[in-house]
């Protein structure tokens, strides 16, 4: 995005100053290409996230229904596409396969006719269709805001002209983008691609903070402005306060080792329904979700003897295998990687653990995504919502501790990073215990990205964890330097454990005279 454009900037590309922190967006040309047309797997996790849907794993008729209606209001255009024809096996569920045959509909229905350049038009269009509505309601809080310092600057003069000329200019970007949108649906949306990048960079910002402070000489004013202060911060400490009672609640659904090895040994020795390759994630959606269902609970109520307040809080995967989860929680308690019950010892068994697949009433959450008609309302954000709150759940814990995989892909995963740096710098301090298997390859070279290219389900997770770290001192750089530090040392610790296992004297010597903790 380009930089908001300020009255000390000459006009350029369809823009005109207007005040500092703001600009009007002109009328703007069609041009034969998109700007900065983003890729099609980036257009397309954008229409799975507002569907509600995630992008990976098989998808039923309704989802693919809701898809399909999610596109269409976007797009502006009908699709034409059916289940049946779709489901090209017939077996009620599509494939990745079959979904890219639903993609490619997409892409044609976007004017993508398999033309050298046409796809790129395609995803930008798509992406323009989806953000326009998010940009008209910040457009709208922006309206709102400046109405009421209207109200609050009537007694200035100055101020208050300053606040008309700076509202009739919001509006204005409103009024042109929410007309062109009208006349722009996503297919061939070009003139509405430009006017949203005009309209995105010239976005307040502060503005209306700066004009605040320079309220302050009106006395009336300023006893106005700390009440509303003073009421702000009351209703933030209340806000907080039942955050931390929910969270203080999820804490509590913990489960002891010897509860984790009796759900194994029903699930996977007896039932067979869990097996060396099934994910953590087909857990979640083929036992725990289903299993909890009449009662609307989360797994750890399930447990017989009920759920424990737990010692360690073990960030993972849900991509990672099941069984390989269990083993690392296993490694923690007793350095052992056994799925028997007999073969540890009752102090041992009695351990206790958080996972969010266990603690986290998933029919609150994303039970809705994995085909669960129980009706329960959900809470993604705010004092309801049980997926925003493990920070503080990391703050009763004693330990913290992560569970890696073969190909260290957790280490990819943003709400891992996240948790990792939580235990590093939160408010109770926590010394990370790597457990789990990793590949002979990973220990040589491992791969950390940046928490800026990390992965998440939904981009709005990655939007918030990575917008907050861009906030804080020294932003991503400073925070990726911490994590891959930490990381790297504790990944040289197993390769240094794995070169003692195979003999190997001159390589442990070479990683000892490198890392001096070792």
């Amino acid at each position: 995005m380009e930089a908001a454009r300020t009255s000390e900037c000459a006009p350029s590309d369809g823009l005109t100053p207007v005040l500092p922190g703001v600009v009007v967006a002109e009328d703007v040309e069609e041009v034969e290409a998109p700007l900065e047309a983003p890729s099609w797997e980036t257009a397309v996790a954008e229409l799975y996230n507002k569907a509600g849907i995630e992008v990976c794993g098989h998808k039923s008729k309704e989802q693919f229904e809701i898809l399909c209606r999610t596109f269409e209001a976007a797009a502006g255009t009908n699709l034409k596409a059916s289940f049946a024809e779709i489901d090209v096996d017939g077996n009620g569920e599509l494939d990745d396969e079959e979904m890219a045959r639903l993609h490619a509909k997409m892409k044609l229905a976007l004017g993508d006719d398999g033309d050298e350049g046409h796809e790129g038009i395609a995803a930008r269009s798509l992406v323009d269709a989806i953000e326009v509505p998010r940009k008209l309601l910040e457009l709208e809080g922006q309206i709102q805001e400046l109405k009421l310092l209207q109200d609050l600057s009537s007694t200035d003069a100055a101020l208050s002209k300053k606040v008309a000329e700076l509202l009739e200019a919001v509006e204005k970007n409103h009024e042109k983008l929410a007309a062109t949108a009208n006349h722009n649906s996503a297919k061939g949306g070009t003139k509405v691609s430009k006017l949203l990048r005009a309209v995105t960079s010239s976005l307040m910002g502060s503005t209306p903070s700066k004009l605040l402070q320079a309220a302050s000489s009106n006395l009336k004013k300023v006893i106005e402005l700390d009440r509303q202060v003073s009421e702000s911060k009351a209703c933030g400490a209340e806000y907080h306060r039942r955050s931390k009672e929910q969270a203080d609640r999820l804490f509590e659904k913990g489960f002891s080792l010897r509860q984790l090895l009796t759900f194994v040994e029903q699930k996977c020795h007896k039932e067979h329904v869990i097996g060396p390759r099934t994910t953590t994630y087909e857990v979640v959606k083929n036992i725990i979700i289903p299993g909890t269902a009449s009662d609307k609970c989360c797994y750890a109520d399930t447990f017989e003897g009920g759920p424990k307040k737990p010692a360690t809080l073990m960030s993972h995967w849900w991509g990672n295998n099941f069984l390989h989860l269990v083993r690392a929680v296993c490694q923690h308690a007793s350095g052992k990687s056994e799925l028997f019950i007999h073969m540890y010892t009752d102090e041992e068994l009695e351990k206790t653990f958080w996972l969010c697949i266990f603690g986290v009433n998933q029919h609150l959450a994303i039970c809705h995504r994995q085909g669960c008609s129980c009706g329960s309302p959900k809470y993604h954000v705010g004092i309801n919502s049980q997926m925003n709150k493990f920070a503080l759940v990391m703050e009763n814990m004693s330990n913290h501790a992560l569970a890696m995989d073969l190909n260290l892909t957790t280490l990819k995963r943003v709400w891992v990073l996240s948790e990792l740096d939580e235990a590093m710098n939160g408010k109770r301090k926590q010394e990370t215990k790597y457990c789990g298997e990793v590949g002979d390859d990973m220990l040589e070279k491992p791969e950390i990205p940046s928490v800026a290219d990390a992965e998440a389900s939904f981009e709005s997770d990655k939007l918030l964890i990575v917008g907050g770290i861009q906030k804080r001192e020294g932003g991503v750089q400073k925070f990726d330097k911490e994590i891959h530090t930490k990381v790297l040392d504790e990944i040289a610790a197993l390769r240094t454990f794995s070169y003692v296992k195979m003999g190997k004297t001159k390589e442990v010597a070479a990683e000892v005279e490198t890392r001096k903790f070792l």
